[in-house]
């Protein structure tokens, strides 16, 4: 658990990068979907630089400005909090849950889509289980998460077809988890940027899950979706165990089955595409 959590901080905390944007507008009424983002370490704003933005613009012309509230998690997303993320009870992973808790509250009708880039991956897997824990878990239409440690991990109480994850090639952070991907459409991402570059997933991502609020979670529907707007050919998936993994991700070594990875004897020595060295 330990090497786990140091190996994370590492390349979060390497990998992270951040520069101001707007906001994304509060809630002023009812819609139909309500989508929460999670951003990365050390990102600012709510909504982060990498993912957010860009996700927020393609999913409300996906599903029609009208139809979607997008809303940023508040929470620090320094690399401090990846170590408590990372059990189970950071406090992004709080801030989401409660910020569901309080869509639902405000709007019994809405749809949750749960979605996180890089540590903010690691909040949905912690908010899927909270929210399972809670009995909200059936509200949550939709989730997909970008460079995800947990890529092989399907989120408690989600099924196959209503999950995606990009994880680029050379993205040390989701290579971290070995094994097949979790959800429906494989992982391929279209960044060349590793760990930086998830921007150019935000379109295939709203395609997806517009197949999937339309198509009430059908596998083939969104798998055929999705594979064309990522040029994907083949479709993977990973289900939940019976005990839809317990206690999640508070408890690495009874909750979440982590079979699938394999923990580095040693750090990297370098990650030269992005100018560090002799780490």
């Amino acid at each position: 658990m330990k090497a786990f959590s140091q190996y994370l901080i590492f390349l979060l905390a390497a990998l992270s990068n951040a520069s101001p944007l707007p906001e994304s507008s509060a809630r002023s009424s009812c819609t139909t979907y309500t989508l929460l983002f999670a951003r990365g370490t050390t990102e600012t704003g709510t909504l982060g630089t990498v993912v957010g933005p860009g996700l927020e613009t393609s999913v409300q012309s996906a599903l029609g400005t009208s139809q979607v509230t997008v809303q940023g998690v508040t929470y620090a997303a320094d690399v401090a909090g990846i170590t408590s993320e990372a059990t189970g009870s950071g406090p992004g992973s709080v801030a989401m849950a409660q910020d569901a808790a309080t869509a639902l509250s405000s709007c019994p009708n809405t749809k949750l889509i749960l979605t996180g880039y890089s540590q903010g991956a690691i909040v949905v897997h912690n908010t899927a289980t909270k929210l399972k824990a809670s009995g909200q878990v059936s509200s949550v239409v939709a989730a997909v998460t970008f460079g995800d440690p947990y890529k092989t991990v399907l989120p408690a109480g989600i099924v196959t077809a209503d999950f995606h994850t990009f994880c680029a090639s050379g993205d040390e952070v989701c290579a971290y988890g070995t094994g097949t991907c979790a959800g429906t459409g494989g992982c391929t991402s279209a960044s060349t940027l590793g760990h930086l570059g998830y921007g150019a997933d935000v379109g295939a991502a709203a395609t997806f899950i517009k197949s999937v609020v339309a198509n009430a979670g059908s596998a083939s529907t969104a798998t055929s979706a999705l594979e064309s707007a990522t040029s994907v050919s083949s479709s993977t998936s990973v289900s939940n165990s019976a005990s839809d993994y317990g206690s999640g991700l508070g408890s690495l070594s009874t909750g979440l089955d982590i079979s699938g990875f394999s923990i580095p004897t040693a750090l990297p020595t370098s990650l030269s595409g992005f100018g560090i060295t002799g780490m």
